[in-house]
């Protein structure tokens, strides 16, 4: 249910990248603003989020680190301009993925973690939360971009994202982006 060890240090290593960029183009943070350690991940997601919307910043980052990037490496952060950003539930985990529900659009994607398996990393029962993260290609694969938010489901909801579960069980699963 995760990438390679390799594959996963490379896409951690393009994504940490693609945020120190971001930083500087968009100046996100103040001069001289500091950032506590236990808002480092909600720092990284305002970052992450800028970049995100703004497809043309993605080949800005290629042209001025060409010499540094491999073609992989190219084609791998052009294809980050088709990402898909939801809350989701986690409908279940197999041996290949964790199956994820877009509240969005209702499809269902085959996730693979970075590093850890989603169930080390989301210890509450996946029937009590919701996520909202970024879904990312990776090689003829999804993996989510490492960040994470977990909202405990109202009891009201609950009921009904288990009658969600249900039927999107079924549905076949989105395994490419």
């Amino acid at each position: 249910m995760k990438l390679a060890h390799n594959e996963a240090t490379r896409c951690i290593q393009l994504l940490d990248q693609l945020d120190r960029f971001a930083v500087t183009t968009f100046n996100i943070f103040q001069p001289h603003e500091t950032i506590q350690i236990a808002d480092i991940n909600r720092a990284r997601k305002k970052i992450r989020d800028h970049w995100l919307q703004e497809p043309a910043f993605l080949e800005k980052f290629i042209t001025k680190h060409s010499e540094h990037l491999s073609r992989d490496d190219k084609t791998l952060i052009r294809s980050w301009n088709t990402h898909v950003t939801s809350y989701f539930l986690i409908v279940r985990y197999d041996q290949e993925h964790a199956v994820f529900l877009s509240l969005y659009d209702q499809k269902v994607y085959g996730v693979r973690a970075l590093t850890d398996p989603f169930e080390t990393m989301i210890q509450s029962a996946i029937s009590e939360i919701m996520v909202e993260t970024v879904l990312l290609p990776y090689n003829n694969q999804i993996v989510w971009d490492g960040l994470v938010g977990i909202t405990p489901l109202p009891e009201a909801i609950r009921e009904q994202t288990q009658v969600l579960t249900e039927i999107y069980a079924l549905e076949p699963v989105i395994t490419q982006l």
